[in-house]
């Protein structure tokens, strides 16, 4: 979408995300909102009826995609779907005229003879056809084939290739002939021949892709997938290997429609059903990825990635002694499996027991089977100096270069975290920045996202809603702040407390506001009140399942201070506290930190991650001003200058009776997952105030953007 105002780039984005993960309702508002601001703009109504198809109203789908075609008549794909779309509507009349119209339009010869192939014979599966070719001949190369027989395929699919040239199903014949022997290259060629004679041939399409996939070429697997499920939206091959596909590219929540559409079909499909559950879980709903990998790994001989899924499941759901004992098994099946060690080594860090964590990381270094995570989290968990045991192993598997580039980025990270425990300041920088650039790569940025979160939060707010009815369920805390603002060790010292469970990053409030605040925004409105009441609703309900019994949880999602004013309307009863620290700081350790794969995405920029937090600053003031006893504010240096006055108001405001054990918070054994694991396991220290200022000339841009905008007001006075 070129030429359109940055408004317009991001609801198109989000409408997309929510159409490719089912939330019609959410995608067509923010489609119509982008229409009302700019109703010029072809790819917006076209993805409009393409939503109305999916959603199998065609009737629907018609205004908007001839109003497309009345903005763009040079696309080929607007024609087909518009036609696609009176043929399921059964307007035989106004798909002839369709035809007729083509026939001089400026569109190519092969798209207007494909369009009326497909009026004539109401053909929208994607079949192509055979021309001259005699269909005898064809279907004895495909028999030889399926038979096994690949090579008499190939020489009889060349022959007829050779008599008819413009025959697509015949190249894809060869193709899979090709690919059957070990000509990949023959194949792909023979694929993309195909599709340059019919590009509405789904097989072609289909199995180019696959080719793509298995090479481990996603990102060019994607279009011809892409295609094969554009015109063959209920074929469970397509939609197993785009989903798939986009699950490689760390496309999670576009998988996943496509993954349950595909496993209703494919029940039996192992790869399918790991795939699925690998999205699921990546997603946080933990609980469906668990039944999903069940059967998987009941088999006495279930492959040890099931086996490390299933661990890495259990361990999100705190079942960590079931979660050790799949790791083992994996480890039984395959010594020295890297995810395997690498799952043992988290839970031990993430449990306090760093002695246990460094047992697995030496083992996973004499076996060779160091790979970036764990690296990351040896780095993490102790200094790591020039004598440092494990250091050579660390350097090795970087220098040998990996191609992985999320594992790339780990093993800089690690090391960047030991050049600066060295006090080699300049190679920390520098080896931070590259594994910033790393993960830009392979997660752009997009631009202002806390700007973003805030301006769905207090511009779908008002003075006027008032709170819901107090539900069943435990009394929230909610702890929140930016990333690296110290959420963790506030959250530690209440979760102490006898009765409170302490729960982490859930993020209940924003989950359940989420789609709810989109819809609100693309028709320029508050949230209702019976919105509020479903969100009260989910939030009860998740609240006391993650409980545990317990009368208070806690939950430390960073920026749920985007939505402050809406906690006493969601949560009556509940807390809120936002931890606040200097800006230098809290940069310098996003900057320095690796987040979960695709969050947080602006702290691989000096520049972008100042904005953002000029950003958090503006929506703190914003709700400070119309909700001023919505929240507490709590500064970090403050906690650490004096920890028990600190902690003693902490647990008063959260309304509870002081308890010397929330002084003695590192002692609290509950799992953190966070990656300040290992900081929450010591006393309270002072040595990350002002860590900034060793890297004062590095840091000079963000430094300047952030007194700029009037950020070190308060901390240079």
């Amino acid at each position: 979408m070129a030429q359109v105002s940055p408004q317009i780039k991001t609801h198109f984005a989000e409408a997309q995300q929510a159409q490719a993960s089912g939330r019609y309702d959410v995608a067509k508002a923010l489609y119509t909102k982008i229409l009302r601001l700019n109703e010029r703009l072809p790819e917006v109504h076209f993805h409009l009826g393409r939503l109305e198809m999916q959603r199998g109203a065609p009737k629907k789908a018609i205004k908007p995609l001839r109003r497309a075609l009345e903005l763009k008549p040079t696309e080929p794909m607007v024609w087909r779907l518009l036609l696609d779309a009176l043929i399921a509507s059964g307007d035989s009349s106004g798909a002839d005229t369709l035809v007729r119209a083509a026939q001089s339009a400026p569109l190519p010869p092969q798209t207007a003879r494909e369009l009326a192939i497909k009026a004539r014979t109401g053909n929208r599966s994607g079949e192509a056809q055979l021309g001259g070719a005699d269909p005898v001949a064809f279907q004895q190369a495909v028999q030889l084939f399926e038979s096994g027989q690949h090579a008499e395929a190939a020489q009889a699919a060349e022959a007829l290739h050779h008599r008819h040239p413009a025959v697509a199903p015949i190249l894809a014949v060869l193709g899979a002939a090709r690919a059957a022997l070990g000509e990949i290259d023959a194949a792909e060629f023979a694929y993309r021949e195909a599709i340059a004679r019919d590009d509405s041939y789904a097989e072609a399409h289909l199995q180019l892709g696959q080719i793509l996939y298995v090479r481990g070429n996603y990102e060019s697997a994607t279009a011809p997938l892409e295609r094969a499920y554009e015109l063959t939206p209920d074929n469970p091959l397509v939609a197993r290997f785009l989903g798939l596909t986009l699950l490689q590219r760390d496309r999670y929540a576009m998988a996943l429609p496509l993954l349950e559409k595909a496993a209703k079909a494919l029940p039996d499909d192992a790869s399918l059903t790991f795939g699925h559950a690998r999205a699921l879980q990546t997603l946080g709903r933990h609980d469906e990825a668990r039944t999903l990998v069940a059967p998987l790994v009941d088999a006495p001989d279930a492959p040890p990635s099931h086996l490390c899924l299933m661990g890495e499941i259990l361990s999100s759901l705190e079942e960590q002694d079931a979660a050790r004992a799949q790791f083992d098994r994996a480890l039984a099946t395959r010594p020295g499996f890297g995810p395997a060690i690498s799952g043992l080594a988290w839970i031990a860090q993430q449990q306090g027991k760093f002695d246990l964590s460094a047992e697995y990381f030496t083992q996973a270094s004499a076996d060779g089977t160091i790979d970036g995570r764990l690296a990351r989290a040896y780095a993490s968990g102790r200094k790591m100096l020039a004598d440092d045991p494990l250091l050579p192993g660390i350097q090795a598997a970087y220098d040998e270069g990996t191609e992985l580039p999320g594992s790339r980025a780990d093993l800089t990270f690690a090391l960047a975290k030991a050049a600066e425990d060295q006090g080699k300041t300049a190679e920390a920088f520098e080896k931070i920045s590259l594994a910033n650039a790393l993960l830009n790569e392979r997660f752009p940025i997009r631009s202002r996202m806390v700007r973003d979160l805030y301006q769905r939060g207090t511009t779908t707010w008002n003075a006027a809603l008032t709170p819901v009815a107090p539900q069943d369920g435990p009394r929230m805390v909610f702890v929140t702040g930016m990333p690296r603002s110290g959420t963790t060790l506030v959250e530690q010292i209440i979760s102490s407390h006898s009765t409170v469970t302490g729960g982490g990053e859930i993020g209940l409030l924003s989950r359940a506001l989420g789609d709810r605040q989109r819809l609100a925004m693309a028709e320029e409105r508050s949230v209702s009140p019976s919105q509020l009441q479903a969100a009260a609703g989910e939030v009860a309900e998740q609240a006391t399942a993650l409980a545990s019994g317990a009368p208070v949880l806690t939950d430390k999602a960073i920026l749920t201070s985007s939505n402050a004013g809406f906690v006493p309307l969601v949560c009556p009863g509940s807390r809120l506290i936002v931890v606040r620290r200097d800006p230098r700081d809290n940069c310098l350790s996003m900057f320095k930190n690796r987040f979960r794969d695709g969050t947080h995405r602006y702290t691989t920029d000096l520049e972008e991650l100042a904005h953002n937090y000029l950003a958090h600053l503006e929506g703190l003031a914003f709700w400070r001003k119309h909700t001023p006893d919505a929240f507490l504010e709590v500064r970090y240096e403050d906690l650490i200058a004096d920890p028990e006055a600190g902690a003693r108001a902490l647990v008063d405001y959260a309304g509870l009776e002081w308890e010397d054990a929330c002084l003695r918070f590192y002692e609290n054994t509950r799992t953190v997952k966070t990656l300040s694991a290992f900081q929450v396991r010591q006393p309270i220290y002072s040595s990350s105030v002002g860590a900034w200022r060793k890297f004062e000339k590095e840091l000079a841009p963000l430094i300047d953007i952030l007194r700029k905008g009037g950020a070190l007001e308060e901390w240079e006075a």
